[in-house]
């Protein structure tokens, strides 16, 4: 076995070693990396500022703030390439990153809870319009296709650690330093980046990501707007943007509030739903090897739904870091086998299109779900808030068990 899986690692090896040589791709997906980074210590700052501001109310200003930043996050994708067609991409990298560090300070100085709703969708702002540089000039200064798969490679993995490894630096910079520690390293990271930017042989004009266009019309020309997988895939994503806008909206008000811990503990909190995240990540394609892959996605959802009811019970701040680690993994237990499942579509049409309609139905549930845990934790009560998004969370359930008609192949 060991011999056989060999020459498939020096492979990957190899591809990998052969991208890292170009000296330009090396700056820029540092640079890429540093903005990543940056832009999540920023919105942990974020978080914790808006507790000081607004106290228990602080879910309902955070609930719409995220609401905003994961539509910019989700849609700005398919937007965005078509305002920076042309564009030299060293002035829009720089102009990103500069607004960025502007941001990353703005926690020092914010008063008013409509104040950090700005600098929440400012920041992602600057992050969408750096990816965008980013994504942007990489097929321009990689060689071939190879080497652009090895990006992406390279570029999923970083995607995948960072919200399990940026909340654990966060929590052991405010356990020995301080809050201004975090504001600090996520300034140094974006000075970095941009440093790295200035020092890139970059090319005059950036190339356009391919597939990009109105997620709605490529949905409808292929007919999969009518299939029963697609309408499981969005009820799948209610269940995920339930969980996770339970986790974001909410862990400083149950943390900082409700069990009156201090703010290392909002970033212990945000780094367990991170890993169990990854560990839902390393499980799911090990499990759909075994079982059907429509079937790892309903444990996953069924998982966020059990764990969100059992919140209502929650009356110590261990008992909701066992929950968030069961919200992590059954997030991308319910998601991975999803994301094959695209992969899997024989037509590249199809594949861009349903990737497209996932992503914009993301957008949209996050724009209704988070503000609603917000307001309802701000409103009413924690327990109730759990209770609520629990039932959501069934409700979608149920819908995606009657809907998904998707098999993914086992490998």
């Amino acid at each position: 076995m060991r011999n056989r899986k060999q020459p498939v690692e020096v492979d990957v090896a190899a591809r990998l070693a052969g991208v890292f040589a170009i000296r330009s791709y090396r700056y820029i997906l540092i640079a890429q990396l540093c903005s990543i980074f940056a832009t999540s210590l920023a919105a942990i700052s974020l978080y914790l500022r808006s507790f000081e501001i607004s106290g228990w109310s602080s879910g309902a200003t955070l609930g719409f703030a995220i609401a905003v930043r994961m539509a910019i996050s989700n849609l700005g994708g398919m937007v965005a390439p078509r305002l920076v067609q042309g564009i030299p991409p060293r002035p829009l990298f720089l102009f990103s990153a500069g607004l960025l560090v502007l941001i990353i300070a703005s926690p020092l100085v914010l008063e008013s809870a409509w104040q950090l709703v700005g600098a929440m969708v400012l920041l992602e702002l600057a992050a969408t319009a750096f990816g965008m540089a980013f994504r942007g000039t990489v097929p321009l200064v990689v060689g071939n296709n190879e080497d652009l798969k090895a990006s992406s490679d390279i570029l999923q993995l970083a995607t995948n650690l960072e919200p399990a490894v940026t909340p654990s630096i966060a929590a052991l910079l405010l356990g020995l330093v301080g809050f201004d520690a975090l504001v600090g390293l996520a300034a140094a990271a974006t000075v970095a980046s941009a440093a790295l930017i200035i020092f890139a042989r970059l090319p005059a004009e950036m190339m356009p990501p391919r597939g990009v266009g109105h997620p709605a019309k490529g949905l409808a020309r292929s007919g999969l707007l009518r299939t029963r997988s697609f309408r499981g895939m969005i009820a799948l994503n209610i269940v995920l943007v339930a969980a996770s806008s339970m986790v974001l909206v909410n862990t400083p008000v149950l943390t900082l509030g409700a069990f009156n811990r201090g703010e290392v503990f909002v970033a212990i909190a945000l780094a367990v739903f991170g890993i169990g995240s990854l560990g839902g990540l390393i499980l799911a394609p090990r499990l759909s090897a075994r079982i059907p892959g429509s079937a790892v996605m309903l444990f996953g959802a069924a998982l966020v739904s059990a764990s969100l009811f059992i919140g209502t019970l929650a009356d110590a701040f261990g008992g909701v870091i066992v929950l968030w680690f069961a919200l992590g993994a059954g997030c991308s237990l319910s998601q991975v086998p999803l994301s094959q499942y695209i992969q899997q579509q024989k037509s590249p049409a199809d594949r861009i299109a349903l990737r497209r309609g996932v992503i914009a139905s993301s957008g949209l549930c996050w724009l209704i779900v988070a503000p609603i845990a917000g307001m309802l934790g701000a409103g009413t009560n924690l327990s109730f808030t759990f209770a609520v998004l629990g039932l959501l969370s069934v409700l979608a359930t149920f819908a995606a068990a009657g809907s998904v008609a998707m098999q993914i192949s086992r490998s």
